[in-house]
């Protein structure tokens, strides 16, 4: 994306990869794009919403300006190759009538929250467990050391090649990626959360400034290659401008901020 952004701005760029230890402002790993004059950032976007309402930071939702997103990574439940679970409706069930006994793993904060929302909305209470990482995620749902793991579409193909079995996804519809996953909301359950990268740059950017980057991002957002390259790398590439992304951005806040504040005691011993 940094080649094909510095074309359509007719200006260099530099390229530098940070994480969380780093740079707090784009919280866990990203990219910082250097504009002339100007740092825009690529992160996995809800970390910073999620962060600046469980942890002290300097930063908030206010301090960036969204200028696009490139990719939508819904989260999603896996059961592991042993279970018994199937659906939702076994999911829920069970939790139901076994308050406190359905096991989830999880690997940050988004998988957290990711299934407090979905026991809070089915009405049941489930046990989360944090994973230092999404490998040890995954080799404790593969080994059957947990019944499901909470974690988003990208851990689809490794899961499902060992036999893991996806319930489903917290999408609007059906991934063309993975077109026999259903959704929660066909399965009865209205639960739409995921991951998406987010280009953005430090609040006040002047406006002839983003008239210029968000006129480009939007020439190359269809740029084949780009989109390959996504896709290659089993993530789906989904475009949205400056006005879409923070259409979206606002949307999925309302859903978090409820199940963060009623959660606040489980967050923080996670």
């Amino acid at each position: 994306m940094k080649m094909k952004l510095a074309v359509s701005l007719g200006a260099p760029l530099v390229l530098a990869l940070t994480g969380a230890a780093q740079a707090q402002d784009f919280p866990d790993k990203n990219i910082q794009i250097i504009v002339p004059g100007y740092t825009l950032g690529v992160f996995g976007y809800p970390d910073n919403f999620v962060l600046e309402h469980t942890r002290d930071t300097d930063f908030s939702f206010d301090s960036l300006e969204y200028l696009a997103a490139f990719d939508e990574m819904p989260m999603g439940i896996f059961a592991s190759p042993n279970s018994s679970i199937t659906n939702l409706d076994e999911l829920i069930s069970f939790g139901q009538e076994n308050p406190g006994e359905l096991v989830v793993g999880e690997s940050g904060a988004l998988g957290l929250l990711h299934a407090l929302a979905l026991a809070e909305r089915s009405e049941m209470e489930v046990s989360p467990v944090r994973y230092s990482g999404g490998g040890e995620l995954m080799n404790a749902l593969l080994g059957n050391h947990i019944e499901l793991a909470s974690t988003s579409s990208m851990s689809h193909d490794p899961i499902v090649d060992s036999d893991g079995k996806p319930i489903g996804f917290a999408a609007e519809e059906r991934m063309d990626m993975f077109p026999d996953v259903p959704t929660f909301k066909e399965q009865g359950l209205d639960l739409v959360m995921g991951v998406s990268r987010v280009l953005v740059a430090p609040a006040g950017l002047p406006d002839d400034v983003r008239d210029a980057i968000t006129s480009a991002l939007d020439e190359i957002s269809n740029d084949e290659e780009m989109i390959a390259n996504f896709e290659n790398s089993a993530i789906p590439y989904r475009y949205l401008n400056d006005n879409d992304v923070n259409d979206m951005l606002e949307q999925s806040n309302e859903v978090l901020m409820p199940v963060i504040e009623s959660n606040l005691d489980k967050i923080d011993d996670n």
